[in-house]
C-alpha cells in the first residue's frame, strides 16, 4: 500500500510515528504460516539513505520490533516508567473501529517497540490495499 503524510488517517498515523520529515512510502504486510508478521518499507520521500559504513555495531541497527498486548496503554506506561518513553499516541489500525490499535514506544536504550492489540494475521491477514485508510 502507498502511505502519504497528507492523505487520510494512515498518513496521519505514520507522520506521527516517523516525524515531520516523513512524506511518502510504500509498505507491504506479509504473514507467515505460523502468524509471524513481516513488514517491508520503501521510503519514497524522503528516500532511504545507505549508511556510509555497513557495520556500525555501536548504533542500534533495526528499525523496530513489535509485540502484541491487548492493553496498549498499560504496557506503554510500564515502558515509560522503566526509563523508556511513549513515542506516539495510540492509533486505531483501521480508522473505522477502535478494536484494533497500535502505539510506538522506545526502550531505555533507544530501540523502537511497536505494540499491537491483536496478532499480525488478525490485523492484516485479509486486508486489501488501502482498506485500513477508510477515513
Amino acid at each position: 500500500m502507498e502511505v502519504r503524510a497528507d492523505q487520510g488517517y494512515r498518513g496521519e498515523e505514520v507522520h506521527d510515528v516517523l516525524g515531520p520529515e516523513f512524506r511518502a512510502m510504500l509498505q507491504a504486510h506479509m504473514a507467515t504460516a505460523n502468524g509471524l508478521g513481516i513488514e517491508l518499507f520503501q521510503l519514497l520521500d524522503p528516500p532511504h539513505k545507505r549508511r556510509e559504513r555497513s557495520l556500525e555495531y555501536w548504533k542500534n541497527g533495526f528499525f523496530h520490533i513489535c509485540v502484541t498486548d491487548p492493553n496498549i496503554e498499560e504496557l506503554a506506561s510500564r515502558i515509560a516508567s522503566s526509563g523508556g518513553r511513549q513515542r506516539s499516541k495510540v492509533w486505531r489500525i483501521d480508522s473505522t473501529t477502535n478494536d484494533y490499535r497500535l502505539c510506538y514506544c522506545e526502550d531505555p536504550f533507544g530501540n523502537i517497540i511497536e505494540i499491537y492489540t491483536h496478532n499480525y494475521e488478525t490485523l492484516y491477514g485479509g486486508m486489501k490495499v488501502g482498506e485500513s485508510d477508510a477515513k
